[in-house]
C-alpha cells in the first residue's frame, strides 16, 4: 500500500470515499474501502526484513535531506559570467 494512503485506510469507514489523498510526483487518489481483513500468514517474524528496509530507506533519505539543507545553508555561489542582457549589447 503506497504510504499515501496509509493513515487514511486506517481511519476509513467500510464503504466510505476518502477524501483527495496527494502522492509524490504530483500523484493524486480518491480511495473507496470495500473491506477490511487481516491476513492470518502475516506475522511480525516474517514481515520484519521489509519493514527494516523500509526504516532504512526512510533514515538515508532523511539524512539526505539534512545533508542537502546543510550545504545549501553554507553555499556561497559566484558567478564569473557577464550577465545575460549585457552579451546582447
Amino acid at each position: 500500500m503506497p504510504e499515501s494512503w496509509q493513515d487514511v485506510v486506517t481511519d476509513l469507514p467500510k464503504g466510505k470515499l476518502s477524501g483527495v489523498i496527494r502522492g509524490p510526483n504530483n500523484l493524486f487518489w480518491i480511495i473507496k474501502l470495500i473491506d477490511k481483513r487481516e491476513n492470518p500468514s502475516i506475522t511480525f517474524e516474517s514481515i520484519k526484513p521489509s519493514i527494516l528496509e523500509v526504516l532504512k530507506s526512510a533514515k538515508i533519505e532523511a539524512l539526505r535531506e539534512q545533508a542537502d539543507r546543510e550545504l545549501r545553508a553554507e553555499a556561497n555561489i559566484v558567478s564569473t559570467e557577464a550577465p545575460l542582457n549585457a552579451a546582447a549589447e
